[in-house]
């Protein structure tokens, strides 16, 4: 997973010559090379037929995949999610609306992965 800051990712699949694009969210074109906006979930070339782009969310720009059972040697599919939340941008909002999406995939399968930058900060730190 990583922030895209473009909606054009070959170009960092060009420094990764042994992956493949999953999925990406788009940016809107005003946005295009700004920080906070964008996330690609890229794959290993040896296990990329293993996982499959299930859904994406523009609200809060997340990717969703399956993996095969066989990936993580589990009885059943396991949802991965990755997950990047734009700082300063109605966080609540943002965090209720990954919780929906988090009950949504439990429905599918009792194994789920979030990962991501949730740009959380504690207390008054800078």
């Amino acid at each position: 997973m990583t922030e895209t800051r473009t909606t054009d990712v070959n170009g960092i699949i060009d420094f990764l010559p042994h992956h493949v694009i999953i999925g990406q969210t788009n940016i809107p074109d005003n946005c295009n090379g700004r920080k906070g906006f964008g996330v690609a979930l890229l794959a290993a070339t040896n296990i990329a037929e293993y996982i499959h782009l299930t859904n994406s969310s523009e609200q809060i720009q997340t990717i969703w995949a399956t993996c095969n059972k066989r990936l993580f040697a589990k009885g059943s599919e396991t949802t991965l999610c990755a997950v990047y939340i734009q700082p300063g941008r109605e966080l609540e909002s943002q965090l209720a609306h990954l919780g929906d999406e988090i009950q949504q995939a439990l429905t599918d399968t009792p194994h789920l992965i979030v990962c991501g930058e949730f740009n959380a900060h504690i207390g008054n730190l800078r």
